[in-house]
């Protein structure tokens, strides 16, 4: 029975119903709260006359957009990377958080797609406990918020990359090659993959920040756009979203700054949580303190005895006549030994050249993996053993 291949898909974003219509790009001065499009309306009735008259009107539609959202329902999310409490996390891993629905991060971004990138809407960031302030959820404001003591510009991705850090995984394949282009055939094998199991697929966001070691951290998710940060302090995104003084676009970002920003320090919190990392121990700390070492020809073999196998079955007497097998690894090495055995003497009036022979061998065989091994010989002259791993039988 053939085993089928465990594959993963990875997709840079992804809408569904009715936000595919946005065809306003990010940026755009037009657009200053929502995105919207336009549609032709249909009203019909039946007279008393019994005639069945019809109006159609054209009517600019405009969708929710992150000016419209006071929260992130916690079952939304389905997996924080650390969990929650974490306290010895790798500081070498990045920080992500994973949600139930594979469009939500884009869901209320109000732009159509630059090609394969889409901002999304939310974004996730990661302080120190000296890097900001709490603030709590002031009466009238609908989420908790924090206080910056940093400049989120030295601390989060600049803001046109965010789409860079967010993407949607399915457990699947959607497309024969490695990487593909072909929308049409992707968009086909998504819907068709969600429609036989919805819990093949989630959307994931990253912090690309580098974290210290044994340090304390709070993830926060927040929003990416600056009338998500304005609705969530409890302030109307609207005067100041549409004031062309300020300069600010429907994807205008949270950490942008421009005249009279209000709270221009505080973040609202869509979900938070905490973790420390811990100080060494994981699998790239310990493989950098492995050294290496010459070790017996034994090592990575096994006798294995063969002259008595089973009834019926003739022995083997093996190479040695002792009828055992010297069973190797899947790793074996290449030797080779260069051997003078100091009889050896320069012509007369030939200079004695001294070089970086041996250094420059040594450093290619290591390039390698391997090891060499150089010096006088007990029964005179020199030798110099060169030994590389290889794979059994390349």
């Amino acid at each position: 029975m053939t085993v089928p291949t465990g594959t993963y898909t990875f997709l840079p974003w992804l809408r569904r119903g009715v936000a595919n219509r946005i065809d306003t790009p990010a940026g755009d001065p037009d657009v200053r709260q929502r995105a919207g499009f336009d549609v032709e309306v249909t009203v019909s009735g039946v007279g008393l006359d019994g005639s069945a008259p019809a109006v159609t009107a054209p009517q600019h539609v405009e969708l929710y957009g992150p000016g419209d959202v006071i929260g992130v329902d916690p079952v939304a999310i389905s997996r924080l990377e650390p969990p929650d409490w974490t306290t010895n996390f790798e500081p070498n891993h990045l920080v992500s958080i994973e949600f139930y629905d594979e469009d939500l991060p884009w869901r209320y971004t109000p732009a159509a797609p630059d090609g394969r990138r889409l901002l999304p809407w939310l974004a996730l960031v990661v302080l120190t406990e000296d890097e900001f302030d709490e603030l709590g959820r002031p009466t009238g404001q609908p989420l908790a918020s924090i206080k910056l003591n940093v400049d989120l510009t030295d601390v989060a991705p600049p803001p046109g990359e965010l789409w860079a850090w967010a993407h949607v995984h399915v457990n699947g394949e959607l497309a024969p090659d490695v990487v593909s282009t072909d929308t049409a055939t992707i968009t086909a094998a998504m819907a068709a993959t969600l429609a036989a199991n919805p819990d093949l697929a989630s959307s994931r966001l990253l912090c690309p920040r580098k974290l210290a070691p044994s340090t304390a951290y709070h993830a926060f998710l927040i929003p990416a756009f600056e009338s998500g940060r304005l609705a969530g302090l409890g302030i109307d995104p609207g005067p100041i979203m549409t004031d062309p003084g300020n300069g600010l676009t429907a994807t205008s970002s949270a950490w942008d700054t421009y005249p009279g920003r209000q709270a221009a320090t505080e973040l609202p919190v869509y979900h938070r949580w905490y973790f420390r990392t811990g100080s060494r121990g994981d699998f790239e700390d310990l493989v950098r303190v492995l050294e290496p070492r010459v070790v017996n020809s034994k090592v990575g073999t096994r006798d294995l005895d063969v002259s008595d196998p089973a009834p019926g079955i003739d022995g083997i007497a093996g190479p040695d006549g002792d009828g055992v097998l010297r069973l190797g690894g899947a790793l074996q090495a290449l030797g080779i030994d260069v051997i003078d055995d100091g009889h050896s003497t320069p012509p007369a009036g030939e200079p004695v050249r001294r070089g970086r022979g041996l250094i420059g061998m040594r450093e290619r065989v290591a390039l390698f993996g391997g090891d060499l091994l150089a010096g006088p010989r007990p029964e005179g002259g020199f030798g110099v053993h060169a030994r590389i791993p290889i794979e059994a039988g390349g």
